[in-house]
């Protein structure tokens, strides 16, 4: 017996160590009962339920806040995507010219090309004038000889001799109201001067007359590029020489872990530039309650964004020109139909561009137009956006600069459209490199694709709570050892579009003090009353509480950490309960947002399974992720519902942990008859329904 409890011991001895080496060669393995914990579970919703939480798991609530969250790990070339990936993709390939290009511009002025002149062409121009996000002002129509004092100009030309000849475009600039040289040197405590001009290259003396203060570090300009629907693994497939380029001649950081905070464009798009949560934070099983600052309604309806904290306005107030420009007129503030800016909230907004080709709204709207500028011209909306930009860039050597750029066209709906442009938008930064050295770039998406085929895969569900995120600082900043190393240990935490907003603003008030040396030890918030819920990534974060999805008020919905989930779909008397719920709330919604009256009523499409995943069934949260397809329509939806009460009970009744059901494809020809956001991916126009054939509609039946 002895010799039997020596062996014992010693295989006790060496199990012990066995998992003290696994742990320390793997400091990222996490206890699954720490892990699942990695926020405070919320116990409300099955409080008294038989299947409610142990004594057990209540004492590791006491924990929750100092557990980690598990990132994913995702690889772009995952055996999972090569299925979805076609590089062939490219509506301008073989496109021939049917429309040709007879003027530009030049130092404010429509320019004929020469064999026009000798053509006998005769042009006159009109400036569009935009009043709000909405309408513009056409001008006077005036001889090219005078110079545009507007952004976008529509242009008509004709020729005496050739009464069938007529030219009609859209040209744009950046009109510059003052010139370089009548701008002033700006006072120390200002610190608003700037240059395109790398800082180790400046020359004060040349760009100004008089004495100057010696700027050591002028304020850099700021660039943000938005690929809509672009995730992080998807840029890295679909854009591999413009990512290699800005990895290796701009230092490019990559941020893998950038996780969305709302279901579509607008949440993100206000967390991003105004630092806002916009939708419900609702209680869920990993996540607290955390109200709006605005709720949809109220952001969308009620009130124009021109008083709130834009971050262009940040800038504008520390000396820089600000530009803004997106591809449709749907704007990423005027989905559906929202009220977006009363005023141009930067000093060049390109909007009269997309509202005088796309708005069914805006005067004088010709579909033939719009098909002319783009198809019959071999040109896409990128392309006159990033001229648009580029003339921003040059129009303002001697200013510090800050612009958006939004890109909704280019992968929206495709995530195999980026690649014919990788090699435009690798060529656009190698060109313009010099120009931007003294710039912080920032090249991201709002969150990743959400309807095409491979968001049917769990590769495809990570992708689109994963958005782009890339970050250039300023060449002369590059040697900051401290910043690199805070950057490159932010990276690997998660991270939200509210720390891209805190950077921003950490840039507009700060960066005039940031140089080679400076220490960044730690994010200084101006004071200025503005809400900032994330922080900067140029400083470390603050790891008291390692981040989680509660605490960086990411929903549930979209949340990152890794979780077990477990199938349940085979117990098809529970799956046919809970899909009928998640039904029923669908077409409870269409009835409270007054759409029933043009929106059919939905039901599930019985040859289609239906798909059911428990969310950390060990820990009893009664939490399902329920997937199905509606009909009429054939719809696809998502959510997560927690149930009450003992599963397989008659008695068992449901509630929606999600703010909303998700749609997992394209709903824009179906939906057209709906105007209300929030119901716009479940409506089904019931004058659709009579148009060809339909999806079998049926409520599943108990057995």
């Amino acid at each position: 017996m002895p010799r039997f409890l020596a062996i014992f011991s010693r295989f006790l001895m060496l199990l012990a160590l066995s998992s003290m080496m696994t742990i320390m060669l793997n400091p990222n393995l996490i206890n699954l009962d720490q892990y699942v914990f990695n926020q405070r579970v919320v116990f409300n919703k099955t409080a008294g339920d038989k299947n409610g939480p142990t004594e057990r798991n209540l004492k590791n609530l006491s924990r929750v806040q100092s557990m980690e969250c598990k990132l994913p790990d995702l690889d772009p070339w995952s055996e999972k995507a090569l299925p979805f990936i076609d590089k062939s993709n490219n509506k301008m390939f073989g496109c021939q010219v049917q429309y040709k290009t007879r003027s530009f511009m030049r130092n404010g002025r429509v320019v004929l090309y020469d064999d026009e002149v000798k053509s006998g062409t005769e042009c006159r121009f009109s400036c569009m004038y935009l009043d709000n996000d909405y309408n513009f002002t056409q001008g006077d129509w005036l001889p090219i000889s005078e110079v545009a004092d507007c952004d976008v100009l529509e242009v008509n030309c004709s020729r005496r001799d050739d009464p069938f000849f007529k030219y009609n475009v859209i040209h744009t600039q950046v009109y510059r109201k003052d010139s370089p040289h009548e701008s002033q040197t700006p006072s120390q405590s200002q610190l608003n001067f700037a240059t395109t001009t790398p800082p180790d290259k400046l020359d004060l003396q040349r760009l100004h007359s008089g004495s100057s203060p010696n700027y050591s570090n002028p304020r850099p300009d700021v660039h943000i590029i938005v690929f809509d629907s672009v995730a992080s693994t998807q840029f890295m497939r679909s854009m591999s020489a413009t990512l290699n380029l800005l990895r290796h001649d701009y230092d490019a950081r990559l941020f893998p872990h950038l996780n969305k905070v709302g279901i579509n464009s607008m949440p993100n798009a206000h967390a991003l530039l105004f630092g806002h949560q916009v939708y419900e934070m609702d209680e869920s099983p990993v996540n607290d309650r955390f109200p709006p600052k605005y709720n949809a309604s109220e952001v969308c309806n009620k009130r124009y964004l021109d008083d709130d904290q834009f971050i262009g306005y940040e800038f504008k107030k520390n000396g820089y020109k600000t530009m803004f420009a997106e591809d449709w007129d749907m704007g990423v503030f005027n989905w559906l139909n929202c009220k977006g800016f009363e005023r141009p909230p930067v000093d060049h907004y390109m909007r009269p561009f997309q509202l005088r080709l796309e708005s069914m709204r805006s005067q004088g709207f010709n579909s033939t137009f719009r098909r002319r500028m783009y198809d019959e011209m071999c040109r896409e909306p990128h392309e006159y956006q990033m001229d648009y930009f580029l003339d921003f860039i040059n129009a303002y050597p001697d200013k510090p600069k800050f612009s958006i750029n939004w890109f909704a066209y280019l992968a929206h709906d495709d995530t195999n459209a980026l690649f014919h442009v990788d090699m435009y938008f690798q060529r656009f930064l190698r060109e313009n490199k010099e120009k931007l050295s003294n710039s912080y770039l920032i090249v991201m998406g709002d969150h990743g694709n959400r309807y095409d085929k491979i968001r049917d895969t769990k590769l495809g569900e990570a992708e689109e709570k994963n958005p782009l995120l890339m970050v250039v600082v300023p060449r002369h900043l590059r040697a900051n050892q401290q910043l690199w190393s805070n950057m490159k240990k932010n990276s690997k935490q998660l991270t939200t579009h509210y720390d891209t907003y805190a950077t921003l603003v950490d840039i507009a008030h700060n960066s005039p003090f940031y140089n080679a040396n400076s220490s960044f030890d730690g994010f200084k918030k101006p004071n200025t009353g503005l809400e900032i819920i994330g922080e900067s990534y140029l400083h470390a974060y603050k790891l008291e509480k390692p981040r989680n999805c509660n605490n960086q008020r990411i929903p549930f919905d979209f949340c990152s950490c890794q979780f077990q989930q477990q199938d349940r779909s085979g117990d098809k008397n529970f799956t046919a309960k809970i899909a009928n719920f998640l039904v029923d709330w669908i077409n409870g919604a269409v009835e409270r947002h007054n759409q029933s009256s043009i929106c059919g009523k939905l039901g599930l499409h019985f040859e289609t399974p239906i798909e059911v995943e428990e969310f950390e069934a060990g820990q009893h949260f009664n939490a399902f992720k329920v997937t199905v397809r509606l009909s009429p329509g054939g719809g696809r939806v998502w959510a997560y519902v927690q149930a009450h009460g003992e599963l397989n009970s008659a008695n068992v009744t449901f509630s929606l942990i999600s703010e909303r059901p998700a749609r997992l494809d394209s709903y824009k020809e179906a939906a057209y008859c709906c105007k209300d956001t929030y119901i716009k991916p479940f409506c089904f126009c019931k004058d659709m329904q009579s148009s060809g054939p339909q999806l079998v509609m049926t409520n599943f039946t108990l057995s």
